[in-house]
């Protein structure tokens, strides 16, 4: 079942997800559907669709954490929840995506 991924970060910026980004590299995470990203009243927020929790699980240990460390800012750890529905189905993200 796929799950989404939350992140919400009061007094994250924009420079902050660029600099983890670019340290994130430009690589699609294996199990990624998509990502979205964008201000929030006083931070940031990602809402990121996976095809599994453990797959998230994975890009955060091997990737995100380590760039979240390697630009010197507090890892941040995401709020899971199952998705029920996407626009377009998965399916077709899967298929154009990764």
């Amino acid at each position: 079942m796929a799950i989404g991924a939350l992140f919400e970060v009061p007094g994250f910026t924009q420079e902050n997800y660029e600099a983890v980004l670019a340290a994130v590299g430009e690589a699609q995470p294996v199990g990624s559907y998509f990502h979205i990203a964008g201000p929030i009243d006083g931070g940031w927020r990602a809402i990121e669709v996976w095809e599994s929790e453990q797959a998230q699980r994975a890009f955060q240990r091997e990737r995100l954490d380590p760039a979240f460390d390697q630009v010197g800012l507090e890892r941040v750890a995401p709020t899971f929840f199952p998705v029920h529905n996407t626009f377009p189905p998965l399916e077709a993200m899967a298929a154009g995506g990764s």
